[in-house]
């Protein structure tokens, strides 16, 4: 079995973090009520293990996978009220692919968006945007295009027995862009729900 090891550092110059080290992260703490966390990875093959045998089994991991990429995150609050978190990755798989397409399983872009604003009356509104780029699972299933979708939520908070409670109306896919997952024929819709979360 291989074991993929990561390392990491911090180099921070005047509140402002760079990475410049392989499998450097750092964190940008606070800039006008923002919150930067940008990071660097480099997943390499560690420690190899062959022929591992139980009572039913042979395992034997022929393939290595160094992992690459870039990922980072802003959560800023723009104005009274409201959130802004914006994620994004960009990642690379390099394999040998001996026994499986390893390089494909992980999508090379990630990107979401929330925007989310409270509201008068204990409501608060919420729309999110998800990108998702092509993959294939490692365990099956038919190559996966590009994919992308937005997400509503309009939720209201309120004491219920003295207890903080939430009623949420939440829809899924709004624009009911039809994209497969795992196989081509299972194709995700637009989906809407109540959700109600009770705290004691």
């Amino acid at each position: 079995m291989n074991l993929l090891q990561r390392c990491s550092c911090n180099v921070t110059i005047c509140g402002l973090c760079l990475a410049a080290v392989t499998g450097a992260y750092a964190q940008v703490s606070s800039i006008n009520s923002a919150i930067l966390d940008p990071r660097v990875f480099n997943d390499i093959p560690g420690a190899t293990f062959t022929g591992l045998k139980n009572d039913s089994w042979d395992f034997r991991n022929r393939d290595d996978a160094h992992v690459q990429g870039i990922e980072g995150s802003l959560n800023w609050s723009p104005w009274a009220g409201g959130q802004v978190n914006v994620a994004a990755t960009h990642t690379r798989i390099r394999s040998s692919n001996l026994d499986a397409n390893y390089s494909a399983t992980v999508p090379d872009r990630t990107a979401s968006v929330l925007l989310r604003q409270q509201l008068p009356a204990d409501f608060a509104v919420s729309v999110g945007y998800y990108f998702v780029g092509p993959m294939r699972w490692l365990s099956g299933g038919d190559p996966l295009p590009a994919s992308e979708r937005f997400d509503l939520r309009l939720a209201r908070t309120f004491l219920w027995d003295g207890h903080r409670t939430e009623l949420a109306a939440i829809a899924q896919n709004i624009t009911d862009r039809h994209y497969p997952d795992f196989f081509d024929y299972l194709v995700a819709r637009r989906l809407a729900w109540l959700q109600l979360r009770y705290e004691y």
